[in-house]
């Protein structure tokens, strides 16, 4: 009785939809009409069933059933539709536990069984479940024992129900199928595909997926055997069964992963349904906002969600319902990444919950709180991860940007002694070649164009300030006769011998330089004429040694033209005149100095 208070405790501060009023009030109609047997009640009957919630629907259609006892029923059991249609549930189940016991079980065991089922339904419909399966296990061991066969079925039914609701599928599966076997032995062939289908979800919850499939396909084909061979209202039921099974088609799709196929499901299962199946529409688009989720389209999910909610709001869904939204809701947030939006729909529902809730129920609420406390830990841990990171790879970075320097400094340091070397080599080179270009290789004095370049320099310096020097052409006297009568060879050494006789002859100031076979330019600076022929004189002088030192008979002179340079005067002028006083010394009779004042 503790657990009853407990029950009708809930019941004060629920209000009952319009909708359930009006499926309790048509079902104690039916069970008047059986008793009274008037056949306006039996139309009613077809009519208003479609609006009961699926999950209950065989539970409350065993009132139906032409075969009780008309005399079952008394005032009190229309006094409770009464307070039902008025949402006064707690009175409607105190009224209701007087009558269950006031009833014999012994004497009228159908009614008792019934008016258990009812109250356990009211229970169930509050969420106080535990209540309820007390009721429904005492109604089942009293249809056993009274042999009440028929009704066997529907009670073990809903404890199935029950079960499911509270995720003991398992214990739920047990009684499915002892439901089913009892539908498929009195023909109750709709009952008994219902029972297939509603078996589905459990069957997917302990993952015994093939048995799943297997119970939808058994009921496919006794749905479409079911269809056609009836009235148009039966057609309708018929029509509105396939939607359920295209619901828990959709299930099983989705708990197997394929979205595609699982949302295709959910939709056609949409489009069967009957317009009043509210509540089972509330839970495709449920399943929809799943599958959508799954397939990773977040948009169309929310879409979903927000429709079932909005159906929701239409009818008076049962608790189980409500908090599976909600849940479904706290899901998307988490998946959008709003764990903190996510945790506070978790702990609002944790709040409303009551100890009759399933404990897996709370455990996800629970472990949703938990993975957003974990995600923020992970939030924190990945951002002192990404800062490590982040220093770590500045540190490298500085590292590297340091050997870098370093490979560079180094490098610019090779690179600058290669290219000091290069240019150490490549000046003693040029200058190794200038001196190549600018040197007799024979004589080792100057080259033609050297002496001419720098004859050409000095009278560019005379012209910017005068100041006297002598240059001087000499030629040896009969060169071509001592090739012709020595040789080639003496005449070389002939030539050099001259050349070292000059390098050591002439100042170090003074240039000397070859511009023939045997002539030879001779600058003096600083030099005015009178010194410039007593210079030559004494050159001329020690020529004759050559021959002496080269052991041959010709005596070797030189004629020798000396000119002082004018300011007016090119390089070239001056070599002219320095020619033609050359010739006069020759034809003087050679190795003497001629001065040419002109």
């Amino acid at each position: 009785m503790k657990c009853y208070r407990q029950t009708e405790h809930v019941a004060r501060k629920i209000k009952l939809s319009p909708f359930i009023s009006f499926t309790w009030a048509f079902l104690f109609v039916i069970a008047v009409g059986i008793a009274t047997t008037h056949s306006t009640a039996n139309s009613n009957s077809t009519a208003n069933s479609n609006s009961t919630a699926n999950a209950n629907s065989i539970l409350l259609s065993t009132l139906a059933r032409p075969a009780y006892n008309p005399s079952l029923f008394d005032q009190r059991d229309a006094k409770v539709i009464e307070l039902i249609e008025q949402n006064k549930l707690s009175q409607a189940r105190d009224l209701l536990s007087a009558a269950i016991d006031d009833t014999s079980f012994t004497v009228k065991p159908k009614l008792l069984i019934n008016r258990l089922m009812l109250r356990a339904t009211i229970d169930q419909m509050v969420g106080a479940n535990i209540g309820a399966l007390q009721d429904l296990q005492f109604a089942y061991r009293l249809a056993a024992s009274s042999n009440q066969q028929n009704l066997l079925g529907d009670v073990a039914y809903a404890i199935a129900n029950i079960h499911q609701t509270r995720n003991e599928h398992s214990i739920a599966l047990s009684y499915f199928k002892q439901a089913s076997e009892n539908y498929f032995e009195h023909s109750q062939i709709d009952k008994y595909t219902n029972t297939l289908l509603k078996s589905v979800t459990s069957l997917l919850a302990t993952e015994q997926v093939e048995l799943a499939f297997a119970a939808l396909d058994k009921s496919k084909s006794l749905l479409n055997v079911s269809l056609g061979s009836k009235s148009p209202e039966y057609n309708a039921e018929a029509k509105n069964l396939q939607g359920i099974y295209f619901l828990h088609l959709g299930e099983a799709l989705l708990s197997s992963q394929q979205f595609t196929a699982s949302i295709d499901a959910l939709k056609t299962s949409l489009d069967l349904l009957l317009e009043n199946q509210l509540i089972t529409k509330t839970k495709v688009n449920l399943l929809l906002s799943k599958a959508y989720a799954a397939d990773e389209n977040i948009d169309v999910a929310i879409e979903r969600i927000v429709l079932a909610f909005d159906i929701a709001s239409q009818a008076e869904p049962p608790i189980w319902l409500l908090h599976s939204l909600q849940l479904q809701r706290a899901s998307l947030l988490a998946q959008l990444n709003e764990y903190e939006a996510a945790f506070m729909v978790t702990q609002a529902l944790l709040q409303d919950r009551t100890m009759r809730q399933p404990i897996s129920e709370i455990k996800q609420m629970l472990d949703m709180h938990a993975n957003f406390q974990l995600a923020n830990q992970q939030q924190e841990n990945a951002d002192l991860k990404q800062e490590n990171e982040i220093k770590s790879e500045e540190i490298a970075n500085k590292q590297t940007l340091n050997k870098l320097y370093f490979l560079v400094i180094t490098l610019l340091f090779c690179l600058s002694c290669l290219l000091l070397l290069l240019f150490i080599r490549s000046r003693k080179h040029r200058k190794a070649l200038e001196e190549i270009a600018h040197t007799d290789a024979l004589t080792s004095l100057y080259s033609r164009t050297r002496i001419l370049d720098l004859l050409s320099h000095h009278q560019d310096l005379f012209s910017r300030n005068p100041q006297a020097y002598c240059v001087a052409i000499v030629d040896l006297d009969h060169f071509k006769q001592i090739n012709d009568t020595y040789g080639h060879p003496t005449g070389d050494k002939v030539l050099k011998a001259f050349g070292e006789i000059a390098k050591i002859s002439f100042r170090k100031s003074d240039l000397v330089g070859r511009i023939g076979g045997e002539e030879f330019l001779i600058i003096l600076p600083n030099t005015v004429a009178e010194q410039a022929t007593e210079v030559f004189n004494v050159f001329n002088s020690k020529l004759p040694k050559i021959s002496h030192a080269l052991n041959i008979e010709q005596r070797v002179t030189a004629s020798i033209g000396v000119v002082s340079p004018k300011v007016q005067e090119t390089f070239m002028d001056i070599v002219s005149r320095a020619d033609k006083a050359l010739y006069t010394a020759k034809e003087n009779g050679r190795n003497q100095v001629v001065f040419s004042k002109h």
